[in-house]
């Protein structure tokens, strides 16, 4: 028992130490942030945009692919600067709403100086 114990934490620091390698490898190459940009879309593809922020994705797929964007924003803050950002854009959708597999309220608190916010 006790050496299938450590057959499989053996195993398993393996793979986190490869996981771990190949993701140091990926900060050392510079990835730049087009990587997240890099789809072959049809013009006019429906985007989701889950946790919008100020609405940088949204807008870069609006570049990219003349894509309809539905935004996703649960802070008030963040969702009131990218209706702002976006008046008068047909092709976006805002909705001051988090997403979540249970239909609940939770307060969230948000800060100017963070970039992302838990719910």
């Amino acid at each position: 028992m006790l050496e299938k114990a450590l057959r499989f934490l053996i195993a398993k620091s393996k793979l986190l130490d490869y996981k771990h390698r190949h993701y140091r490898k990926w900060f050392a190459d510079s990835p730049k942030d087009e990587l997240r940009f890099q789809y072959d879309l049809p013009p006019g593809a429906n985007i989701l945009d889950v946790g919008g922020y100020n609405g940088d994705f949204a807008a870069r797929f609006l570049e990219l692919c003349s894509a309809n964007v539905t935004i996703f924003e649960p802070v008030a803050t963040f969702a009131s600067k990218i209706r702002l950002r976006f008046a008068g854009e047909k092709r976006v959708c805002i909705h001051e709403a988090g997403l979540s597999d249970k239909a609940s309220a939770i307060k969230s608190g948000s800060s100017e100086k963070r970039k992302n916010s838990t719910l």
